[in-house]
């Protein structure tokens, strides 16, 4: 019966079925995962940003996670990509609203295109992610590195070599599955990104990549700060909640 009443109690829902979080013992250290259903209809993955930021005006503002949580009442929402700490500009890639807002640097990226699929892109170690076509797309992070690409684990942090990033840390990481879903998948324990991409493989990830981490690391669902991040941070990845 005890064993029973603690399954039950590791699978949430939030007020949408379609958004269905679980904790998970994988590879040894705890993990939640967050499957989100985009193929439900209203149901899609948004970018949520601090008060006053002006991307397209070269204005970037970083704001408390639980300030911008309390503002936007997401499902569920976790960290998006790096940024730099002193000007706050996004060092992945951005795109919102079809328009390219932010030309940064990115190993993958995640992509919403105009019918609501889901998908993530890997690019080549020369471009970075720079100067791509996005044509289609009306929401993208690029982030690094990829770590499952077309179903096998591939973790290369190229031109990402501070120990910040490579060190072991705090993981945050977003993953498509075979079925078209989304996984927003957080690791509050210390690893390795070569952990984190076989984690993401064994939870059903064919494609995946790494998030921002450390202490940025944050997550968000159906009403309850699960991961609090230990610094104010310039945007995040959600699902909005139904009108």
């Amino acid at each position: 019966m005890i064993l029973f009443i603690l399954f039950i109690c590791s699978l949430c829902l939030a007020e949408d079925s379609n958004v269905v979080k679980e904790w998970k013992n994988v590879r040894g250290v705890g993990v939640h995962i967050v499957t989100i259903n985009v193929n439900a209809d209203d149901v899609g993955v948004e970018l949520g940003r601090a008060c006053g930021g002006d991307y397209q005006g070269g204005r970037f503002r970083e704001e408390s996670f639980h300030s911008m949580m309390r503002r936007e009442s997401p499902l569920v929402a976790i960290v998006g990509t790096y940024f730099d700490t002193v000007s706050r500009r996004p060092i992945g890639s951005i795109v919102l609203g079809g328009t390219l807002i932010c030309d940064g640097l990115s190993h993958s990226s995640f992509e919403v295109s105009k019918d609501g699929s889901v998908s993530i892109s890997h690019h080549p170690s020369g471009t970075m992610g720079r100067s791509l076509s996005w044509d289609g797309v009306v929401v993208g992070v690029g982030s690094s590195p990829s770590l499952v690409i077309d179903g096998e684990v591939d973790v290369a942090p190229r031109g990402f070599h501070s120990c910040g990033v490579t060190a072991p840390a705090r993981r945050a990481a977003i993953g498509v599955t075979r079925l078209g879903k989304v996984l927003f998948v957080v690791v509050p324990s210390e690893i390795s990104l070569w952990k984190l991409g076989w984690i993401m493989s064994d939870v059903g990830a064919v494609d995946a990549m790494n998030l921002d981490g450390g202490s940025s690391t944050a997550l968000w669902f159906d009403g309850r700060m699960v991961v609090s991040p230990g610094r104010r941070l310039t945007h995040f990845l959600m699902v909005p909640s139904r009108p």
